[in-house]
């Protein structure tokens, strides 16, 4: 049951790791307002 535990912590902390790391991308590109008709 540990194991499972710690898998799902990594697995959680990878995926925030990619949202910063594609958020600061997408900031970074000017493309985040895409649509500022909206």
């Amino acid at each position: 049951m540990r194991a499972k535990w710690s898998r799902l912590i990594g697995f959680t902390a990878f995926l925030t790791l990619d949202l910063i790391l594609f958020g600061s991308f997408v900031r970074l590109s000017d493309s985040g307002l895409g649509c500022p008709d909206w």
